[in-house]
């Protein structure tokens, strides 16, 4: 038969306009192709690949030692069960996925047939399944991909019963699953983002497994994946970037692979695909968007973890691009331990094609044009190095058709130096919140302009999303050279009323310095704000001019150099004037840099990062130049080709990289470039040392050397450090919630505290996230105030059967540091604490972590005091009266707040009442408060107090200082999940006759089983302490009072309690009353009730006669 070959070119050009009709043209001229009868050959054609590749290469041993591993702890596992979460089967699609290649691989290696034939027992269970999920098509593909390498590469073990129970499920569960989609059962095949490539992939491999057995189904499949594939491939164009992001480029990336090493390994013939434009330099996007500290730009919805796709591998090999090769392994050594795609980094790993940036001479410069990205960078495999992304973006319509995963985020941008990321991007929330991909995404933080890091200008509408849905945001200008490199944005079109925005950012002075500019001219005064959010401690100076950010032992200055401006600090919460929505995450780990101006119509925003090398002066701030007259950097710049230390080649040395860090600073020997002169100024621990190189016609080129001081003893930066985290932050494990965490993953990793002074320490009390499941090895080591080293005093496991405290307990010392060191647990490498207490001793933690603003009913024409105070983590009280406060009213006809804080009635109604509260060291907090504004003949009473509890092995803790109360009932009453909350009241006595009590508040159920529930209102009865009352301690439930019914919006709810408290509130009693559910299965839905801590706080409304 002739091999066909598609035109891609021509149909990627028609991609706007595909619909069915030339679907059904375009595959009336499709001819068969041939495909090897042979297996394997889903991509690869010979087993013994991954046998050899390991000989000899201790990279390629350690992979394999490691899938070895994995298998043969599944071998101890049950199999897959057909399980939905959120309505999907994905999560169970990709467990599979992983099984079949770890346990595929591991057979092929050892020739071990327990791996086979766990692995038979999986692919058996998952075919017996009644389908794939076709209803949300990702499950199905993921689902086909698996079970089709699965079959292929054990083809010849399996009986010819078994392959038929493959080939059956591939055929009925995957192949005909898709058909009704390419007829326009589903949008996918014309969608032009990562569906459509993962779909498409996941047929083409079931299709290519198959197709001797089933050939004209076979061949139907490939014929409409590959006509529907170019609308997707289009998007690679013109230079590699991709608009879904980071996050979606790995998913999509790993599947378009899939496709055409499985097209070329069955065929020959991959018909073009990696000749489309884009394609060869998409390695590109993630190389430059990673920065030196290992994390992505991760833009969109995505973490910013390392990019892990060992297909880059492939294009590597495919290229012949040794940089996206060292990218590729770097991912892959990341996260090698139980990954699911580990065995096909086997199959094209080559250790000559993963040389790095450095020696590839890699341009430390990139822009992506399609997603209106760019990247600068001081140097390429240097920790320390200088890394700014940023992007312009494009927030129409038609890119959030292709993504919904995009942000409003016009300007943003993210900083790493000194091996820390200073500004972040937050990257994406819960999926499972309500709309999330539809019409409320614009109303979770997260997502919007002032979740981003840029400007937010104009504020104040709750229904805006803060940006134009249609706004695109263009760079206009970029220029690069060896010791700078800037480029400008331009952002007008980012929202209405704004005549001009442009955004430059630039590295200078030898790419050891950034600024951010921007220039704005609005058509009426608006307040406008700056943001940039960080994980790192923020110190204001006192003019308010700029700030000190540390992180890990290293810091970094930030300096406004344009008049008018200073700094403030502010939580990574919503503005006042924004949505709040239930559910959406506290980004707790994070604050935010912040720049206020109020009321504005032009102006111009500069500042500057410079980080601090020890024993470096700080450098003069730069002159503020207007953007307009941006010059083209200086090209000649005289530069070294060598540099030792020690007579050592200085690591990842490149003469276009004047930055370096070292472990151990000696002398210094430099080699100036030819017709050039070096002069070399030595340094020592605490004095950086330079080379100045001189050329005739040239810039001075000059390079700052200088001694790493790593963080720990010696360089205890905060109370509680750690090694590393992932944005849960060490500073968790002594908030009273187990809630929240501190992780970190590798061997060797740890977390200390600052006891404060010498004192005498014999135990520790650690709580391990699930460590009811788990066993956690570890080390305890302590310190005296002077010493410089650590002593171990304990090492062992814990006991891996209560993720509540346990106690370790060693010969009492003298000490004022202890540090926990972890070496994973027995499920992997994650380690990750929940708590931890120091029986004796305090580590200072008094931070104020939020506000709270109380006051009373007002009545109309009345006023009332309000009470503002500091909330710690911990939930106790701390003093603000030295904070200056700024009070407004968000609906000034219904009630006014004069700046003491007393508020006013001016109508029937209810008005929110905000606090803007700034700390003497510029630290913004903000809270709101929906105040009754009330008719004296319907007094509202809010909640005083509330709190839920939770059974299991959360029945010890107590959950009192959240804002959100979950209640949730379980079959079995112990199980984790089974939830009630408390609501305290404090009515006033009333003389008048009570005609009816109501109790409203604001509820919803967020469960992806269920969309509407009852909620329970019973009495209560017993000691109550929000801050304190857990499940062990709950007030005694009483008699069932009302039935509230919820369903899935969030929405007020009134329930009529009259018979049963009219009398207690009348003798103005405290009232304390349950929310549970009590469905007659017993198993009952999650349910969010907004708690006092919230803007719609519960009341009860007392109707007088």
């Amino acid at each position: 038969m002739q091999r066909r070959h598609f035109m891609f070119l021509a149909t990627a050009a028609a991609a706007g306009a595909l619909s069915h009709v030339s679907l059904e043209a375009r595959l009336a001229a499709a001819a068969p192709r041939t495909i090897r009868p042979e297996h394997p050959r889903l991509l690869l054609t010979d087993l013994d690949r991954i046998r050899n590749v390991a000989v000899g290469d201790p990279v390629a041993e350690a992979w394999c030692a490691e899938i070895v591993a994995v298998a043969e702890g599944l071998t101890g596992q049950p199999v897959s069960t057909y399980t939905l979460s959120g309505g999907r089967l994905l999560a169970v699609s990709r467990e599979v996925l992983h099984r079949v290649y770890s346990l595929a691989t591991a057979w092929i290696l050892t020739d071990d047939p327990r791996y086979a034939t766990r692995l038979w027992q999986e692919l058996d269970a998952v075919c017996a399944f009644p389908d794939w999920h076709p209803s949300h098509f990702l499950d199905t593909a993921e689902m086909t991909h698996a079970v089709a390498i699965g079959y292929d590469w054990l083809y010849g073990h399996w009986t010819s019963a078994q392959r038929g129970v493959l080939e059956t499920a591939i055929i009925d569960h995957g192949l005909s699953a898709a058909l009704p989609a390419y007829a326009g059962s589903q949008p996918w095949p014309a969608w032009p983002n990562n569906w459509n490539i993962v779909c498409n992939g996941g047929m083409v491999a079931g299709a290519l497994a198959v197709a001797d057995v089933d050939t004209d189904l076979a061949e139907d499949i490939l014929a409409k994946a590959l006509a529907s594939l170019p609308l997707a491939l289009e998007a690679y164009g013109p230079d590699g970037g991709y608009p879904e992001g980071p996050a979606y480029w790995e998913y999509a990336f790993k599947y378009l692979v899939l496709l055409v090493a499985s097209l070329e390994s069955a065929t020959g013939d991959d018909e073009g695909i990696a000749d489309l434009p884009g394609v060869a330099d998409t390695g590109d996007f993630p190389l430059h968007l990673t920065g030196p500290t290992g994390l992505i730009f991760n833009y969109y919805d995505g973490a910013n973890t390392p990019v892990h796709a060992p297909e880059l591998l492939w294009l590597a090999q495919r290229f012949g691009r040794d940089d996206v090769g060292w990218i590729g392994l770097r991912g892959i050594e990341e996260r090698k331990s139980g990954w699911p795609k580990l065995a096909s980094g086997l199959i094209w790993y080559d250790p000559e094609l993963v040389q790095g940036p450095v020696e590839a001479d890699t341009a430390l410069d990139a822009r992506f044009d399609r997603c209106c990205v760019v990247t600068f960078r001081s140097g390429w495999e240097s920790e320390e190095a200088l890394y700014l992304g940023a992007k312009g973006g494009d927030n129409s319509e038609r890119t959030l058709e292709i993504s919904g995963h995009s942000d409003m985020d016009i300007g943003t941008f993210v900083l790493d130096a000194l091996g820390q990321r200073w500004f972040t991007e937050l990257g994406s929330d819960d999926y499972g919140l309500p709309s999330y991909f539809r019409s409320l995404r614009w109303s979770y933080y997260r997502k919007r302009p002032e979740g981003q890091n840029t400007l937010v200008i104009g504020p104040g509408d709750i229904d805006s999303p803060g940006q134009a849905l249609q706004a695109v945001g263009t760079v206009v200008a970029r220029a690069v050279g060896p010791e700078e490199a800037w480029a400008v944005m331009d952002g007008t079109d980012a929202r209405d009323g704004i005549v001009s925005w442009r955004r430059g950012w630039r590295l200078f002075d030898h790419r050891r310095r950034v600024l951010v500019q921007d220039e704005f001219e609005l058509d009426e005064p608006q307040d406008v704000w700056w943001f940039a959010h960080t994980a790192a401690e923020v110190e204001i100076a006192a003019d308010g001019r700029s700030a000190t950010l540390t992180s890990r032992g290293e810091s970094l200055l930030a300096r406004i150099t344009t008049p008018g401006a200073v700094f403030l600090a502010l939580a990574a919460r919503p503005l006042w004037t924004s949505p709040d929505p239930a559910g959406q995450s506290q980004n707790r780990s994070i604050s935010k840099l912040a720049i206020r101006l109020v009321g504005v119509q032009q102006g111009s925003i500069a500042v500057e990062f410079e980080p601090r090398v020890p024993g470096a002066p700080a450098a003069a701030p730069e002159p503020v130049v207007p953007l307009a007259d941006w010059v083209a950097p200086a090209s000649e710049v005289a530069m070294l080709t060598s540099l030792e230390n020690d007579d050592t080649p200085i690591p990842a040395f490149a003469p276009g990289n004047f930055s370096y860090r070292v472990g151990e600073l000696a002398n210094l020997t430099a080699t100036a470039e030819s017709g050039a002169s070096a002069t070399v100024t030595d340094g020592d621990a605490s004095t950086p040392a330079t080379v100045v190189v001189t050329k005739p016609g040239h810039r001075p080129g000059r390079y700052l050397i200088w001694q790493h001081n790593p963080w720990g003893l010696g360089n205890f930066a905060r109370p509680i450090i750690a090694s590393d985290d992932d944005g849960n932050v060490p500073e968790n494990t002594m908030d009273g919630q187990t809630g929240t965490r501190w992780s970190a993953f590798g061997d060797g990793q740890w977390i200390a505290f600052d006891l404060g002074s010498d004192g005498p320490i014999g135990s520790i009390r650690i709580a391990w996230q699930s460590g009811e499941a788990r066993v956690a090895s570890f080390a305890i080591e302590v310190a005296g105030e002077d010493d410089l080293s650590w002593t171990p005093v304990w090492q062992g496991q814990s006991s891996g059967t209560t993720a509540g405290l346990e106690t370790t307990t060693f010969g009492s010392v003298t000490a004022r540091y202890i540090r926990i060191v972890c070496f994973g647990t027995s499920t992997g490498q994650w380690n990750s604490i929940t708590e931890v207490e120091i029986p004796g001793r305090e580590v200072e933690t008094s931070w104020v972590e939020r506000l709270e603003l109380a006051v009373g009913d007002v009545p109309v024409d009345g006023s009332a005091a309000s009470t503002l105070a500091g909330i710690a983590r911990s939930g106790a009280q701390i003093d603000v009266d030295d904070w200056t406060v700024e009070y407004l009213s968000l609906d000034e006809s219904v009630a006014t707040v004069d700046q003491s804080g007393v508020i006013s009635g001016e109508s029937i109604g209810a008005a929110t009442v905000v606090a803007i509260a700034t700390s003497p060291g510029r630290r913004l907090l903000h809270t709101a408060r929906t105040v009754a504004v009330g008719d004296p003949d319907r007094p509202r009473f809010a909640s005083i107090g509330d709190t839920y509890v939770r059974a299991g092995q959360y029945a010890d803790t107590n959950y009192g200082t959240f804002g959100v109360l979950r209640v949730k009932a379980t079959l079995d009453p112990d199980d984790d999940l089974h939830r009630r909350a408390f609501l305290e009241f404090a009515p006033q006595p009333q003389s008048r006759p009570i005609a009816q009590v109501l109790l409203h508040l604001s509820a919803r159920v967020a469960d992806p089983a269920g969309s509407s529930i009852d909620l329970v209102v019973r009495a209560a009865a017993g000691a109550f302490d929000e801050a304190a009352t857990t499940w062990n301690d709950q007030p005694a439930l009483g008699a069932a009072l009302g039935v509230v019914p919820v369903d899935s919006s969030v929405a007020w709810r009134t329930v009529d309690l009259t018979d049963e408290l009219a009398e207690q509130i009348a003798a103005g009693e405290a009232v304390l009353l349950a929310l549970v559910q009590e469905p007659a299965s017993g198993t009952g839905l999650a349910t969010e009730v907004s708690g006092r801590r919230s803007t719609t706080i519960p009341y009860l409304e007392v109707v007088l006669a």
